[in-house]
């Protein structure tokens, strides 16, 4: 295998293109596994080329082994997930629950989030990490906050050595300032009122 398209995929798998040598004929047996793990829907297209559906995952530099007719290839491109993108937090003003949406949070590895401080970089970890969807996780977030106001904290997920943007912690509401009326959403995002 000379090149892997695309790489990185997403966290649920994807159509993905390999091309190379020796690819056998369109009658070979052909398997191609990531991480030990077997892509679907592998076809044959041509002695150097085969596309195949990766298998859901998350992490970086995952070893490709490609079978064709029994015979391993011996070299080939490694395979990285997507990272993981947070869009929103919605924390609970009195501590608690607290939702992260995004996208790419995989199914399956070793899932962290944490509250990163703007200051001192020191990391606060949610309790009880819970993926509820590839577009949704759950922690537990035990600090209160104030409504309006954002924490000079960002949230990051990480899953399997794969870190997500930093989103800033702020909590819904609305606040009075300078006679103005601010409303701070889930998110961060602020649209002022006169």
């Amino acid at each position: 295998i000379t090149t892997i398209t695309p790489n990185a995929g997403t966290s649920q798998g994807v159509q993905t293109t390999f091309t190379g040598t020796n690819f056998g004929a369109s009658s070979s047996s052909i398997t191609i596994k990531i991480n030990n793990v077997a892509c679907t829907s592998v076809t044959w297209v041509s002695n150097t080329e085969v596309q195949a559906t990766t298998p859901a995952g998350s992490g970086g530099n995952h070893a490709v082994v490609i079978i064709v007719g029994g015979q391993e290839s011996t070299s080939a491109p490694q395979f990285s997930y997507k990272d993981p993108v947070i869009t929103n937090v919605i924390p609970t003003l009195a501590g608690g629950q607290m939702i992260i949406q995004g996208e790419e949070f995989a199914n399956s590895g070793t899932l962290t989030i944490v509250a990163k401080d703007r200051g001192t970089s020191s990391e606060v970890a949610c309790d009880n990490p819970q993926r509820v969807s590839y577009a949704e996780l759950r922690c537990t977030y035990n600090f209160q906050g104030v409504k309006g106001q954002c924490q000079e904290k960002d949230m990051i997920v990480r899953i399997d050595g794969l870190e997500s943007n930093l989103r800033h912690l702020c909590y819904p509401g609305i606040k009075l300032e300078n006679t103005d009326l601010l409303e701070v959403v889930a998110g961060g995002a602020s649209k002022s009122f006169t």
